[in-house]
């Protein structure tokens, strides 16, 4: 069986996913010492090597492909610890959610298979970490 979904069903499930987050969410960049948590509600293993508050529109449609939404705005911040950032933690914004992860996953540069791609892993104390690149696909083409 083959899904298909139109564009405009595809943009509302990826409205859905950045309203259900919020304005201005919070991302956590994690070291790799201990491996990408089981689940999004276990503890955080590892050292918090940055946080982030992203810009109010923080993820933006891609008019060109259906269904995407790309990165939108500067998501960059100050290291507060040094490591090699391994995992995020995407935070919801505002309500009763307030601060619970809404998603995890892995981080890397550009030519890698992560799931949100950085200008530089290997942070160190006092350095600007910066987001190069978050994309999200959803739906069925």
């Amino acid at each position: 069986m083959t899904i298909q979904q139109s564009p405009l069903l595809r943009a509302g499930l990826g409205n859905a996913y950045k309203n259900t987050i919020g304005v201005s969410p919070t991302l956590n960049i994690y070291d790799n010492s201990a491996g990408l948590p089981g689940d999004t509600s276990t503890s955080p293993p590892g050292v918090l090597l940055a946080t982030i508050t992203l810009p109010s529109t923080w993820l933006a449609i891609n008019s060109g492909v259906a269904g995407e939404f790309d990165i939108a705005g500067t998501w960059s911040g100050t290291a507060i610890a040094s490591g090699i950032a391994g995992y995020y933690r995407l935070n919801c914004a505002t309500g009763d959610n307030a601060g619970a992860v809404m998603e995890q996953g892995t981080c890397g540069m550009t030519g890698t298979s992560s799931d949100m791609i950085m200008d530089n892993t290997n942070i160190a104390t006092g350095q600007t970490v910066t987001v190069a690149a978050f994309t999200r696909v959803f739906g069925f083409e």
